[in-house]
């Protein structure tokens, strides 16, 4: 008869956990495939920005670009570029400073309280 159901709430339980891990798995799937396409989007604009930074003055390009034309605002756009740019600064320095560190010996490391003193 229809509407009626062999499965006890337990079986009911369980395949909803596994449909919702189905479901959670995709999402997954479709948001890491969003944050690689956003980031290969942010690296064309960072280069396309770093190209034409030496020819042009970024502020005044970015006045002409027509919000109810192209759905971007420029001066959007000119505070991404100086947020990327600090943060390009950012990830430099410390870059350079795992590098410091990992010439330096464990005995090197405690002495500049670089690292928790173990044993000690």
């Amino acid at each position: 008869m229809p509407g009626i159901t062999y499965e006890t709430e337990q079986e009911r339980a369980e395949a909803a956990i596994r449909n919702q891990k189905k479901l959670n798995g995709r999402w997954r799937e479709e948001i890491d495939t969003l944050k690689a396409e956003l980031a290969e989007r942010e690296s064309m604009l960072c280069a396309v920005l770093t190209v034409l930074e030496p020819m042009c003055n970024i502020h005044r390009l970015m006045e002409r670009v027509v919000p109810a034309e192209s759905g971007v605002n420029g001066q959007k756009i000119v505070a991404w570029w100086k947020q990327h740019q600090r943060q390009d600064v950012e990830r430099r320095l410390e870059s350079r400073r795992q590098k410091a560190l990992e010439k330096l010996t464990a005995e090197e490391q405690i002495l500049l309280d670089i690292v928790p003193k173990k044993g000690v």
